[in-house]
């Protein structure tokens, strides 16, 4: 499925409007705001999703943010909602709000949190959408643009380095790295629970170079059914760093598709393979010095390199944060408000 993502026209406003009622969202003061209204299109043909930005000075409001059925599970929404906030900052925007009834754990993957709704700016607050169209139980949501979500925090990026260091077989690594964790207020389950992934990566990664080898040699080619279900974020980003760890592409793909599945942005996922990148290197250079005894007097400096930020708690790289291409399925993708 190709996606296209691109501001509306008044030529979309058809379409918009029967995706917005066929989702059971509320259409009042919506073609107001057409000029900032964002359309996905499947196959440069239909309109599949759409979501719409109401700016109030450094304030806007997050709405009808709507999938079609048909196309529901595969990121489309994950993928407006991100590119509506981009839109946000090259408007000027500080803080985003919304109102929903029943995505409120789906929002919370961006940054937005629950909010009084007094804290809501009086331009927002008068609102169709406020005064007229949302009943009051609605949860009301709130983020500052300049205030989003830690890309990985230290616990998290040294669970990630974990697995990164497990799957890539580097003992002075793993090690660190439980320690680091620990430190970081890792828990005994929570260790477990990245080696256990990275241990899984490995063994999916064997079966599917195994089944590579077995095709070239011109045997059959049993197709082992794959763990690939999604379970949680940061496990996903763990078995994404396992697979960058062991080389294998075809079971790297797949937890980065599961990853975005689960919400992950760009940085998240440049972020894990940065920490995988820097302790496979690490982990090579131990095996050279295994290989030649000479060298490990030469360079005695593998805590040094375990300390860089790449390689864990340190801080990692990440890449920008393009909403462009629309990535895999989104869990919890419905009608959004």
């Amino acid at each position: 499925m190709n996606v296209k993502l691109g501001r509306a026209t008044e030529a979309d406003w058809p379409e918009i409007e029967a995706l917005v009622r066929r989702v059971a969202l509320p259409l009042g003061g919506l073609h107001e705001h057409l000029g900032t209204t964002l359309v996905a299109r499947i196959d440069g043909g239909e309109i599949g999703g759409c979501a719409a930005l109401e700016p109030y000075g450094d304030a806007a409001l997050l709405r009808s943010v709507a999938v079609a059925p048909s196309r529901q599970g595969r990121g489309v929404g994950h993928e407006l909602t991100r590119s509506a906030l981009g839109l946000a900052r090259e408007l000027g925007v500080d803080r985003v709000f919304l109102l929903t009834e029943t995505a409120g754990d789906f929002f919370r993957r961006f940054g937005f949190a629950t909010t009084n709704r007094a804290d809501v700016p009086e331009a927002v607050r008068a609102s169709v959408e406020f005064t007229t169209l949302c009943p009051e139980s609605a949860e009301v949501m709130g983020m500052a643009l300049s205030e989003e979500r830690e890309v990985l925090g230290r616990r998290d990026k040294e669970l990630v380095a974990i697995g990164a260091s497990v799957a890539a077989g580097c003992r002075p690594c793993t090690r660190r790295h439980i320690d680091e964790a620990r430190a970081a207020g890792a828990t005994d389950d929570q260790l477990r629970a990245a080696v256990d992934e990275a241990l899984d990566v490995r063994r999916d990664a064997t079966d599917v170079i195994a089944g590579r080898a077995a095709g070239l040699l011109g045997d059959a080619v049993t197709e082992r059914p794959g763990s690939w279900d999604a379970s949680t974020l940061l496990r996903e980003l763990t078995a994404v760093a396992a697979a960058f760890a062991v080389s294998c592409p075809e079971t790297l793909a797949r937890h980065v598709a599961s990853a975005r599945r689960l919400g992950a942005t760009d940085e998240q996922i440049d972020t894990a393979v940065s920490m995988a990148r820097c302790i496979k290197g690490v982990a090579a250079s131990q095996v050279e010095k295994a290989a030649d005894p000479s060298l490990a007097a030469a360079d005695p400096s593998t805590a040094a390199a375990l300390a860089t930020p790449g390689c864990g708690g340190g801080g990692g790289t990440s890449a920008n944060g393009d909403a462009t291409a629309v990535g895999a399925a989104g869990d919890g993708e419905r009608s959004l408000r």
